[in-house]
């Protein structure tokens, strides 16, 4: 056994796990220097520590600041390290902490999920008040400036998976090789675990798509072959992937007759080869993968299929993600071995009366996760890959490290690491949608007549809350072709009109007036508006831009003494693009031809200029702001699409001027008569919210949240169109948001019937 110095030799797992419930750290070296004197006399532990605080950077914290401790300015010194910063330290003590990860859950106590590192703490406010409560923190009034941390991380093998008093302890070391057995037996055990679970649906196999890849019943063939189904029923797996560019094997009217009699494993595309091969390691006998099984050369079959997108991922018996690879040729079984110069690990005992061992490594900073790669890998970018993933029921994920699993009930990383902080934040958000949605696809595949409706059963308001979140992703997504904005959607909106309705491209028609409320995403400069003609100027797929909605998290209040005032829906009519004629039903979920909505509503003459007026985060002054979709003039220099609006008279009629937002501008807020440079556009009232008094509502009272700005009027930005003709014909090209006027000035807005196209 390696020697240790005598503060290590009292060091345990399980006297860190007992300190930690008495809110105390293990007093370590009274200083950094008797520290690194440790390390250089042999102690492994204390080298360990000394190795990676030369290779710990500290960096100033982007989003909280009062984290300074941990990330301390250098005081105008070049090296940035750890260690660099504690050899400064006129009193450094040293305290070691055990790291868990804690269940938040608001109905039970604070627990550890797992204690899967320790924790390094250098300075003088190091070592925690020893009077401080079970589990409590140092309030952030107590930390010092001159107190650094860091983290190690405890892994040890997956067949000594190791638990004290019922928590893990540790991460599981890898195997690297995704296509390793191992990695094919966690897979399988994952898969036979979850069909153990309540809340995961079981049932019988439902009928395949219209082709799918039959695997062969050997694991070991080199050959696969493309099958008509003719309504088989049987279990299946889908994959979702990122094409990347070219694929040269596909599907079209020259292939499908080879591909029928066989379908060569060595000439596909290294993402397909592996899928092959996951298949069935896992024991399943039919594969469906879009290009393989969608004629990629016929339209009328690409339409048809593309229909059933909903079906296709969410009956499949498992979908196999690959979602670390940016193309086809990447592959998912792949070993990626670390290559970095890591420190070499040190090991510490379980407890004081075992001889257990853990190994105690450095953190890497830079660490694959499910929710890095959800956020940042290649299919987070990619459109058609949102409802893939929000459809299926269980997904099996193929990183560049280790594989990964969720289904409704769970979250899975091979390395053992299945807590709360690293689910993928896309799916925190959407579970009441994914159960909903797995609900709507159980009903339509099921004889059970015991079977409920989603909107008998579930949150209607929270899925509908969630069904924003997901317009809010899918707008900042790409897609190859522009006119798959629709189709790319299509499947999450076809499963959920049994909860809403009619579908409006991309909006319901039991609320539409939320549907209508939407900008450019804080982050953006505008919407413009797409020059291909496949959505009506109201809908946010009108844009390529990442759009937001305003009440997203809140309804509209129509039981407000104000609601007199909301918008009428009319009439709306949307024309389904069909290119095959009557070949088949129309596609309301798909591409459109045409959409309208005849509404009658308050309308107020608006005057856009282009003078500026400073842009301030204070309390408005002004009346309302303004999100304009696209700039005024295609040369003009405007920093984002925000406006800033004030009530204006002119020749003797009421109206809206709208300046443009700006750092550089004027505190002045005198109006440039000299500065209009379009008339005759109009705002549009979609709804007036009530008092600040008024009662919240159920989802407020749900999160206990209230908006700030729940007075306010909500408008359109409207634009008569050159064929508009008598009748009044307009589109959007902005939203607003007004201060509630007093009661007198709604005498200037004028109640009228208009078309909005």
């Amino acid at each position: 056994m390696a020697p240790r110095c005598e503060f290590c030799a009292g060091l345990t797992i399980s006297r860190l796990i007992e300190l930690d419930d008495e809110g105390d750290d293990y007093r370590h070296h009274p200083s950094f220097s008797a520290l690194e004197q440790s390390a250089d006399d042999g102690c492994e532990l204390c080298r360990l520590i000394i190795e990676c605080s030369k290779r710990t950077q500290l960096k100033k914290h982007e989003f909280f600041p009062f984290l300074q401790h941990t990330i301390c300015e250098l005081d105008g010194h070049n090296d940035s390290s750890i260690y660099a910063r504690a050899k400064r330290l006129n009193v450094s003590p040293v305290a070691v902490g055990i790291r868990h990860l804690e269940d938040f859950s608001l109905d039970t106590p604070r627990k550890p999920y797992v204690h899967h590192g320790l924790s390094v703490r250098i300075g003088k406010d190091s070592v925690r008040d020893a009077h401080a409560t079970p589990n409590s923190r140092r309030s952030s009034s107590s930390r010092d400036q001159t107190l650094l941390s860091f983290g190690l991380r405890i892994r040890v093998p997956r067949e000594r998976e190791l638990c004290i008093d019922g928590v893990q302890v540790g991460s599981f070391q890898l195997d690297h090789n995704l296509g390793s057995q191992a990695n094919h037996d966690i897979a399988r055990r994952w898969l036979q675990d979850c069909s153990t679970h309540l809340n995961c649906r079981h049932d019988e196999p439902s009928d395949l798509p219209t082709r799918v890849i039959d695997v062969g019943a050997g694991s070991h063939d080199n050959a696969a072959r493309l099958i008509h189904s003719h309504g088989t029923k049987g279990a299946y797996v889908a994959l979702s992937h990122c094409w990347g560019g070219r694929v040269d094997v596909t599907l079209n009217s020259r292939t499908i007759g080879p591909f029928q009699k066989e379908l060569t494993l060595d000439i596909l595309p290294a993402n397909f080869r592996d899928a092959i091969i996951v298949t069935r390691q896992l024991g399943f006998r039919y594969l469906w993968i879009d290009c393989l099984c969608i004629i990629q050369d016929s339209v009328t079959d690409w339409e048809l299929e593309s229909q059933k997108m909903d079906r296709v991922y969410g009956n499949a018996a498992l979908t196999i993600s690959a979602i670390a690879a940016g193309s086809s040729d990447i592959g998912l079984l792949t070993t990626n071995i670390d290559s970095r110069p890591w420190p070499k690990s040190a090991s510490l005992p379980v407890s004081s009366d075992s001889e257990d061992k853990v190994d105690i490594w450095m953190e890497d900073p830079d660490e694959e996760s499910l929710s890095q790669l959800c956020l940042d890998g290649p299919l987070a970018r990619r459109g058609w890959c949102l409802q893939e993933s929000v459809l299926s029921r269980r997904i099996l994920f193929y990183g560049k490290h280790q594989i990964y699993w969720k289904c409704l009930t769970s979250f899975l990383a091979s390395d053992g690491l299945c807590f709360e902080s690293r689910k993928p934040s896309p799916f925190q958000c959407m579970q009441d949608i994914t159960v909903s949605l797995q609900k709507e696809l159980a009903l339509s595949t099921s004889c059970n007549s015991k079977l409920e409706r989603v909107s008998e059963t579930s949150n209607h308001e929270q899925v509908l809350v969630e069904y924003y979140d997901l317009v809010e992703e899918y707008s900042r997504r790409q897609l190859s072709l522009p006119t798959d904005k629709f189709p790319a959607f299509s499947g999450l909106a076809r499963r959920l009109s049994p909860t809403f309705g009619d579908y409006l491209a991309g909006i319901w028609a039991a609320n539409i007036h939320r549907g209508l409320l939407w900008h450019m995403s804080w982050a953006g400069r505008f919407c413009r508006h797409v020059d291909i003609k496949r959505s009506p100027s109201w809908s946010w797929a009108v844009t390529d831009e990442a759009v937001a909605f305003v009440y997203k998290h809140w309804p509209l209040h129509v039981n407000a003494p104000e609601s007199h005032m909301t918008l009428e829906i009319l009439s709306h009519e949307i024309t389904p693009k069909n290119e095959r004629g009557n070949a088949v039903e129309s596609n309301w979920y798909g591409q459109i031809e045409s959409g309208r909505l005849v509404v009658e509503g308050l309308t107020i003459p608006l005057i856009r200029s282009s003078q500026k007026t400073r842009f301030t985060m204070g309390p408005p002054t002004e009346d309302g702001q303004i999100w304009f979709d696209e700039p005024l003039l295609s040369d003009m220099e405007e920093e984002n699409g925000l406006a800033f609006s004030y009530r204006t008279e002119e020749n003797g009629k009421r109206g809206m001027l709208s300046m443009n937002a700006g750092t550089d501008a004027s505190d002045s807020t005198e109006i440039d008569w000299e500065a209009y440079m379009e008339r005759g556009y109009l705002l549009l009232l979609v709804h007036a919210n009530a008092s600040p008094d008024t009662a919240p509502s159920e989802v407020e009272r749900q999160t206990k949240v209230r908006p700030t700005n729940r007075a306010g009027s909500y408008c359109l930005a409207i634009r008569r169109t050159a064929k508009g003709g008598a009748g009044g014909t307009f589109e959007r090209f902005g939203m607003a948001i007004l201060n509630n006027p007093a009661t007198e000035d709604w005498s200037a807005w004028e109640r009228r019937c208009l078309t909005l196209v």
